[in-house]
């Protein structure tokens, strides 16, 4: 039997490209990932201060028209349970088939090596908004940057900030304003 660890990671929820998403594919777990995941329609990248709205990129049909498969935002309990789930199941597929035989391990990092030593990493979970739930936002603040996107229950911040450098809500957009107070550190 396979399992995959739900807390093998400090990141409550994550964005999955299209070359992930395609591996689940081919494992045959595409049903199930798309009754879990939320699939955003665009990127904005947008200033941290007065929000204004630098670029944006269309996701969705455009995303997977272009790489094949769809970008997904998902909480990493859910995928931990979906995949546990699955894989668990009897399959006589050729990918089960060498299953059988080694072992898959799916790794995950919570930060960039070359850089762990030089930024924290910052989350908050807020409730879904209207907007929020239809876009991934890249917010670009004075030394700092942040991720806002939503999965089917919530919206997440993710904040990287210089080691040393303070988190602050003021002379922020409203947007992230109540997301940088709730900001807890990610270990």
């Amino acid at each position: 039997m396979t399992s995959v660890a739900g807390a093998a990671t400090d990141l409550p929820a994550v964005t999955l490209g299209a070359n992930a998403t395609r591996v689940l594919r081919a494992l045959g777990l595409g049903d199930a990932l798309e009754q879990i995941a939320h699939i955003p329609d665009r990127e904005q990248i947008r200033l941290g201060r007065s929000g204004y709205l630098l670029a944006e990129l269309p996701l969705a049909k455009f995303y997977a028209d272009r790489y094949g498969a769809r970008l997904i935002n998902i909480e990493q309990h859910e995928l931990a349970g979906m995949l546990n789930a699955e894989l668990a199941k009897p399959c006589d597929s050729p990918l089960h088939e060498i299953a059988r035989h080694h072992q898959l391990v799916i790794m995950t990092a919570s930060e960039p090596a070359e850089t762990s030593g030089q930024f924290s990493f910052f989350h908050a979970r807020m409730p879904r908004t209207k907007l929020a739930p239809q876009c991934n936002v890249t917010w670009l603040l004075e030394r700092q940057v942040a991720w806002e996107f939503s999965t089917q229950s919530t919206t997440h911040f993710f904040f990287s900030t210089p080691i040393g450098c303070q988190l602050k809500a003021m002379d922020r957009h409203p947007t992230i304003q109540d997301a940088v107070a709730q900001a807890t550190p990610i270990a």
